[in-house]
């Protein structure tokens, strides 16, 4: 987007070298020192371990158009000074949000809402292209989020971004930068856990997400959340899915077998199949569908909203390898309840050798070792054929709840030379744990072989 410094001229201190009507575009900054070319921005963002000062100089070797610090002694090149560049970072967001005047859509949740974001932006862009802006991959924390903003072009009318936290606090910063006009809550697990006290802290933080909306915006929550009555006392109407509620504001579903989800509003229904594999995602695309009706859109426009829709990598993403095998691709992220759900569908399959290949969770706090342990005690109770597992918890915790079947290896290596004589038509594989396991690699590595 392109913006005058007038514009912003209450987010800056002073400025050196730049005229009053320079004009930049938001598309051109940069937050890493390593990578910024020639008359690009530079914004020197100050984090726990770093402040990016400190590479101004070589910064400015690459000519960029404007460097943005708060560092007062800077005396060289064109520059903005700022009160603290990762405020100005935050309020520019802001700006170029308000700028755009288009509809905004902030989703939260333990679980899927990275799915749920993909699953809102695939409808929308089918029927809006190139006006619709979302959450460049994963990037939903006070780093990834603004930089999605500064990607628009300027005639985005949807706005689609997803809001991660790990710590209380961050949920209020982010849902203040955006100021949704729906908010979606998709769940309350256990992920993070270990950064808060229980349960009830992280839907406490969950629910800032609706801190921000006007009384005619509008928060989605399921009926079956279980914090629904203490969420719900939050600003913004209450736009309930439900599978046995009914009523003006509620969503009403009922799950079919297979794909199929039957949908009633008002005095509409509507079959629609979901393009994903497994329950959760099930819930995911009810929540999409809640958030698109309130963009307006009727109950019938759904039914074909998601053709061609393709899970993107480490999201339960489905791959048949060249074996003729079945590859699920879920080692993005992991926490209790994703890892369980996983465990179910992967159970409900028939007809076909099942093998899970699972690492630790991470960020469980204290009690990891318990969390493991449940996992554990669940696959025993399972009817998978064959499960892998790698990480110190997962070996600690297979060796308290020993299972027949259950196999620890310390080398991703060794596994692919044990996976690969099993590949064949009837073996279905499902691959799952936190992203510090670095278990895509697993996923690449099995695609390849031949």
């Amino acid at each position: 987007m392109k913006i005058n410094l007038y514009e912003i001229k209450h987010l800056f201190i002073s400025k050196k070298n730049l005229d009053d009507d320079f004009i930049f575009d938001s598309e051109d900054i940069f937050i890493d020192s390593r990578i910024i070319t020639k008359n690009k921005i530079f914004i020197a963002l100050k984090g726990k371990n770093f402040n990016a000062n400190c590479f101004i100089p070589e910064v400015m070797k690459q000519n960029p158009k404007m460097v943005v610090t708060d560092n007062n002694d800077l005396n060289e090149g064109p520059f903005l000074n700022v009160e603290c560049t990762n405020k100005f970072f935050m309020e520019l967001a802001s700006f170029i949000l308000n700028k755009l005047k288009a509809k905004k859509i902030g989703i939260t949740g333990s679980n899927g809402k990275t799915t749920t974001k993909e699953l809102i932006t695939f409808f929308l862009k089918n029927k809006f292209p190139n006006k619709v802006l979302s959450t460049i991959g994963n990037f939903n924390n006070d780093i990834g989020l603004p930089l999605t903003i500064m990607s628009a072009k300027g005639n985005e009318e949807f706005v689609v971004l997803e809001m991660g936290t790990n710590h209380p606090g961050e949920i209020e910063i982010l849902a203040d930068v955006v100021k949704p006009n729906i908010s979606i809550i998709t769940n309350i697990g256990d992920a993070h856990i270990g950064n808060y006290k229980n349960q009830r802290a992280i839907a406490q933080e969950k629910k800032n997400i609706f801190k921000f909306l006007k009384a005619d915006d509008f928060k989605i929550i399921d009926g079956k959340n279980k914090f629904l009555s203490e969420l719900n006392d939050s600003p913004g109407k209450l736009f309930l899915t439900s599978e046995e509620k009914s009523g003006i504001e509620v969503l009403n579903y009922q799950n079919s077998h297979g794909r199929e989800v039957n949908l009633n509003y008002h005095t509409e229904s509507v079959i629609i199949e979901c393009p994903i594999d497994g329950e959760h995602n099930k819930q995911n695309l009810i929540l999409a569908c809640a958030a698109i009706i309130k963009l307006g859109f009727s109950l019938s426009s759904l039914k074909d909203g998601w053709l061609n829709f393709t899970s993107i990598d480490g999201r339960f993403k489905k791959t048949i390898l060249n074996s003729g095998a079945e590859l699920i691709d879920d080692s993005y992220n992991s926490n209790p309840e994703s890892m369980k759900s996983a465990i179910d569908y992967l159970s409900k399959i028939n007809n076909k050798k099942k093998i899970l290949i699972l690492g630790d969770m991470g960020e469980l706090g204290e009690n990891s070792g318990h969390y493991h342990e449940k996992i554990v005690s669940k696959i025993n109770n399972s009817n998978l054929d064959i499960v892998y597992g790698m990480g110190l918890e997962i070996e600690k915790a297979f060796k308290k709840n020993k299972g027949k079947n259950l196999y620890i290896f310390h080398d991703k290596s060794e596994l692919i030379k044990i996976i690969q004589p099993l590949l064949s038509m009837n073996v279905i594989i499902l691959i799952k744990a936190s992203r510090f396991m670095n278990f895509d690699t697993i996923v690449r590595d099995i695609k390849e072989l031949k």
